[in-house]
């Protein structure tokens, strides 16, 4: 039985969204789980826990984060748009649609990405 000081087990810590994520058969990319963690923990069906506008719930995240935590989101945002530059909306839905759709708050996927990077950098 391996040990609390066991090296050779892999841990693996879920928030509450992406437990939630995985228990409902979607995929976990942790190559964008800060970004997860915004549009996770943000922008889904109680949103409005948070706040009422895409600002607000930017805001309310920030919030919570450090400025590291912060600027690596905005460096997801920027690797996702690389890593899916040809199919970025397939990619988006397939990443954070059950959790949030871009088009209900008026706004094409890039848009989406991109204000919520501005808004980010202007915390």
């Amino acid at each position: 039985m391996p040990g609390a000081d066991d090296d050779e087990g892999l841990k693996v810590v879920l928030s509450a969204q992406q437990l939630a994520a995985v228990l409902s058969g979607q995929s976990i990319n942790l190559r964008y789980e800060n970004l997860y963690q915004l549009i996770g923990g943000r922008f889904h069906e109680d949103f409005d826990l948070f706040g009422n506008t895409i600002e607000e719930l930017v805001l309310s995240f920030t919030c919570e984060c450090t400025p590291e935590e912060i600027n690596a989101t905005v460096a997801e945002i920027d690797r996702f748009k690389s890593d899916h530059a040809g199919n970025l909306d397939a990619a988006f839905e397939e990443n954070f649609g059950y959790q949030c759709n871009p088009t209900v708050w008026e706004q094409t996927t890039e848009a989406f990405l991109d204000k919520l990077k501005r808004l980010l950098l202007s915390e």
